[in-house]
Order: C-alpha cells, then structure tokens, then sequence
C-alpha cells in the first residue's frame, strides 16, 4: 500500500511540473486551438496590476470572437460591442496564431475599427503569453510600453 501511494505521489509531481500554462488545466482533452476558439466578454483588463476595465471599454468593445476564417485560413479575433457611452464599437479585426509551443499568442496585425486602447492597435505586433487556456477561459499577459497588461475573458 506505501508503494502505491508514493507511485502516486511520484506521478502527481511529474504531471503537475509538466502544466503548460501558469493556471491552465493539468490535462485537457481539446486542442489548444479548441479552447480558444469562440465568443467571450472581457472579465478584467489591468495595467501594472491597476483595474483599467472602464478605460479599455471607454474606446473598444468588451466582445472578443476567436474564429478561423476559412476563406484565408487565418485565425481573426474580433472586438466590438457596446462602449461606455453606449456607441457600438465598429469591429476590430486582428490576426492571430499560436506559437513557442502553444505558449505565446500573437497579435499579428489589425484592421477596421477602432484599435487604441494600450497594445490593441493597429500596427503593433505583440505575443501575449498565455496564463490560463481552460475551455471558455482565457488568460493573457504582455508587456507594452514597459507596462504589463494582463487579460481575463471569459466565455459564453
């Protein structure tokens, strides 16, 4: 019996030293692309640990649609939804991939819409390193202008 529960406690070392994110699931059965594919709203948008949720919602939409677009064979995720003020914001398109192992996701480009709000804007390329990928939960960090900004968006 003591050598089954060490085997066990051998094993559950391993396999929790081997999770691939910071606060991701130890085993998942979905791709990774899986999981990030779908409609989510953003949870929570902070610079150096600052809430900064109102100031992101002040000029970009709080809807966050991961898609593969098909016709192209890109991956788009796209950000609208209603500001503050109550305008819809016109739709942001970014391009995107994974990369360094399904670790890092990278912004690749933008278009259309209304991109200003700390790195979502146009022309500004950047990997964001993925905290938390769990089935209609997504967590990101990056840092912009020597500021880190960390995402949480949540699925629906």
């Amino acid at each position: 019996m003591k050598k089954i529960l060490i085997y066990l406690i051998v094993i559950t070392a391993i396999a929790s030293s081997c999770k691939k994110y910071e606060e991701g699931p130890l085993i998942s059965f979905r791709s990774p692309l899986k999981r990030i594919y779908g409609y989510y709203y953003l949870e929570s948008y902070t610079i150096n640990g600052i809430d900064s949720l109102k100031f992101f919602n002040d000029s970009m939409g709080s809807s966050f649609y991961f898609l593969h677009d098909d016709v192209y064979d890109v991956n788009d995720l796209i950000i609208d939804g209603k500001r503050n003020d109550g305008v819809y914001a016109e739709g942001c398109v970014f391009r995107w991939s994974l990369k360094s192992s399904n670790k890092i996701l990278k912004f690749e480009t933008a278009s259309g819409g209304n991109a200003n709000s700390g790195p979502f804007r146009r022309g500004v390329l950047i990997d964001w390193e993925i905290l938390k990928l769990k089935f209609h939960n997504l967590k990101l960090k990056t840092t912009y202008n020597n500021k880190e900004f960390i995402i949480e968006l949540l699925g629906s």
